[in-house]
């Protein structure tokens, strides 16, 4: 029996955690304190085998104080830090952190981070969660097809209503009002053995998880709650079918964690569930690589896969096309390139044009519309719209007007944005049509209705970018004027936001200035890696993936060849392939 001490400062957390602990029969829970000096009290006079301690402990000393003191008053102390997808830790045994525990993480992490045997009460079931991005597309009614087809084949299957504010099976199945729900699960050493107490039968002998009956007791209901109930439901099923909240709060950020599998509920045709299925990929793909989640998942797909289309004799072959108003995309193409070897690619710059942000919409959705020709013409089998200023005021219009794969760089940004903030507060730096638009807040909101958004126009940026000044001291005269409004608050400087998301594919090219004004407190993402993620997926989902083969690439510009060489060497720290003109009509 391993002997564990507690040192966690929120009550839910601690509850949380507490409730894991409770069912490990090899583990026993000596205390839980809530200040450091109490706790290294309770080292020394309880002598625990393990120490779990919250690395964003707030008071006197940090988690990683304590951690320091405790490995020093007790060396043979086993400590682990607790620690939340947003805020990595990597084991330091030599400054008194020897395992991470990543929050709300499950039963079998926690038993391998304190060191003791594989619990035995293991996960049977798999957990499916069925989500879409936008509510009354039928998500509700899928799931309940979908587990009563699993009950009715012979599987043991449990529905959960994961909408906590308004219980769409609660509707949906017309349960009685005063069922019983999530809400009356107890918590501590009782959760388990109670969860049989509140499921109600649903149809063909499923059991239903509700969620609370009264809007306002959906606050009862905190993320590690969520995330328990799910695998506490897996230990006796065959499945678990979720309904998730159309909105990416917190509570379905546990959820898809946790998933075995996502089922993405179809909205439109022409490509927009691909798409929509790439950008929850890359979120949670992102989310898990920061826990150090290595444990195999099903990729988030479809629930049914409109214009499936098998791929004519050498589709796959042809290049993938990239357009942004300059040089910015090519931030986009380099990570392409890394993560997609075997695609051949197509750049096309629009610098004869540019800068977009100062201009009409109508103006940028015209410029937009030609070089949609121009990739027509030059056969691509998918377009990248990587220019935020296009992606905020064109993507649409185009994609549904052409008909071929169409993905912007403002939704990945999102996503990457959201995993990376601790605190739902989240600055914007873009152009001033892309800000105008608003098209980042709501791309922010839509995954996440909690998140603070600041915005700020930047329309010196791009020019000095173009003009190959993106180290200058004008450069950095200018960063900071766009950077430092969003790190004080009432005169004091304390950053207003934790992230700033570069939300024009010209700033990663900044990042060095961009990173020194904001400091190391502010994370700085822009939509490069995510945006190639959401790549992949859809060609997968098309069947456009090219397998192998000689991949090829070649790079046009309407603007000074000269100019764009001399970049994209600096870019991609080789010679370019050859840089050609073009030019394109109206």
């Amino acid at each position: 029996m391993k002997r564990v001490l507690l040192i966690e400062d929120l009550p839910q957390v601690a509850q949380h955690l507490q409730q894991m602990l409770s069912r490990e029969k090899e583990a026993e829970l000596v205390a839980v304190e809530s200040e450091g000096d109490a706790a290294l009290v309770r080292v020394t006079t309880e002598k625990p085998d393990a120490v779990l301690i919250d690395a964003l402990l707030s008071g006197k000393s940090t988690g990683f104080d304590i951690a320091k003191r405790v490995r020093a008053a007790s060396p043979g102390t086993r400590i682990v830090m607790v620690t939340v997808p947003q805020r990595p830790i990597d084991p330091k045994p030599d400054q008194g952190i020897d395992a991470v525990f990543v929050l709300p993480g499950g039963a079998n992490e926690l038993a391998t981070a304190l060191a003791i045997g594989k619990r035995d009460v293991r996960l049977k079931g798999r957990m499916i969660v069925c989500f879409s991005p936008k509510g009354g597309s039928g998500k509700t009614t899928i799931a309940i097809n979908l587990a009563t087809i699993l009950r009715r084949r012979g599987h043991s299957v449990a529905l959960m209503d994961g909408v906590m504010q308004f219980g769409s099976l609660r509707h949906a199945l017309q349960v009685p009002p005063a069922t019983r729900s999530i809400v009356d699960l107890p918590t501590g050493q009782g959760m388990r053995t109670s969860l049989s107490e509140v499921l109600w039968e649903g149809p063909s002998g499923v059991a239903v998880l509700l969620g609370p009956p009264r809007p306002e007791e959906a606050e009862l209901m905190a993320a590690p709650d969520v995330a328990m109930a799910m695998q506490l439901l897996a230990e006796d099923h065959d499945y678990v079918i979720v309904d998730a909240p159309s909105k990416l709060g917190e509570e379905t950020l546990a959820m898809l964690d946790v998933a075995d599998v996502i089922l993405l509920d179809g909205l439109e045709a022409r490509g927009r569930v691909p798409q929509q299925a790439a950008a929850v990929r890359a979120l949670v793909a992102e989310r898990r690589r920061l826990k150090g989640d290595r444990r195999p998942r099903e990729r988030a797909r479809p629930a049914a896969a409109p214009l499936e289309r098998a791929p004519v004799n050498g589709a796959a072959d042809r290049p993938i096309g990239v357009f942004d108003s300059g040089v910015g995309g090519l931030t986009v193409l380099r990570e392409l390139r890394r993560q997609l070897p075997n695609e051949s690619t197509i750049y096309l710059g629009d610098e004869a044009r540019m800068p977009y942000g100062p201009r009409e919409p109508a103006e940028v959705v015209g410029f937009t519309r030609e070089a949609m020709r121009w990739f027509a013409q030059a056969d691509c089998k998918l377009v990248v719209i990587a220019c935020n200023t296009a992606t905020s005021v064109a993507l649409e219009t185009v994609r549904d007007e052409f008909g071929v794969p169409t993905i912007g760089v403002i939704r990945p940004g999102a996503a990457a944005a959201l995993t990376a903030t601790a605190r739902r507060a989240v600055g914007v730096l873009a152009t001033v049509l892309t800000v105008r638009s608003g098209a980042y807040v709501r791309a922010l909101r839509d995954l996440d209705p909690l998140v603070d958004v600041a915005q700020q126009a930047c329309p010196k940026l791009v020019p000095l970018v173009e003009d190959g000044k993106a180290e200058s001291p004008e450069a950095l005269a200018a960063v900071r004027e766009y950077v430092e409004p969003l790190l004080t608050e009432g005169g004091v400087v304390r950053p207003v936001v934790d992230t700033l998301l570069l939300g024009c594919t010209h700033y990663p090219l900044l990042r060095a200035a961009i990173e020194k004004v904001a400091g190391r407190d502010v994370r700085v993402v822009d939509s490069a890696t995510t945006t190639a993620l959401a790549v992949r997926e859809v060609l997968a989902s098309h069947r456009l993936t090219r397998d192998g083969g000689r991949a090829e690439h070649a790079l046009f510009c309407t603007g000074s060849v000269e100019r764009f060489r001399t970049i994209a060497r600096a870019i991609f720290h080789e010679d370019p392939p050859d840089v050609r003109q073009t030019r394109l009509a109206t």
